[in-house]
């Protein structure tokens, strides 16, 4: 093998590594600060459920995914409704946009709270002070919900 053939090799083999780091790079930057399977495994592993407990976890997360779509959805609405008041001359319904949308948001954290009961009652006796320590993560689950932050979609 002359030198010409060896470079050439040398130089298609560290253009191929390097793009293979290229992309290994750009993965990890973007699982970055997210949890391996979501909250939902995090919850599971974390508090030890059993295959039972699981399958009625994963009932219970259904069902709170579709309260908080619905509740979601309802803010989206009243706040089309309270931004289109900025068209008009008068902001007469403002006000009373403004009490709804608080409403549900209140209505979304009381969902969010029930969620996290539920999931309280369906722990074991043995399981209850990895659920009191779980506890003081909760509000550390949801990284896109942070106050002043809109909620990733």
């Amino acid at each position: 093998m002359n030198k010409l053939s060896f470079f050439k090799i040398l130089v298609i083999f560290l253009l191929v590594s390097n793009i293979l780091l290229g992309v290994l790079a750009f993965q990890l930057a973007q699982n970055k600060g997210r949890m391996p399977g979501g909250p939902k495994h995090l919850i599971i592993k974390k508090l030890d459920f059993d295959k039972e407990q699981i399958a009625a976890y994963e009932l219970l997360v259904e069902d709170h995914r579709s309260q908080i779509r619905e509740k979601n959805n309802a803010i989206l609405s009243k706040k089309q409704a309270l931004y289109g008041q900025l068209s008009l001359a008068q902001d007469s319904l403002k006000p009373l946009l403004m009490n709804d949308i608080a409403q549900l948001q209140a209505e979304v954290e009381e969902i969010h709270y029930q969620h996290f009961l539920d999931i309280k009652h369906l722990c074991k006796p043995s399981q209850m002070e990895k659920f009191n320590a779980f506890t003081k993560e909760i509000t550390k689950l949801f990284p896109g919900n942070k106050p002043g932050l809109p909620p990733k979609p």
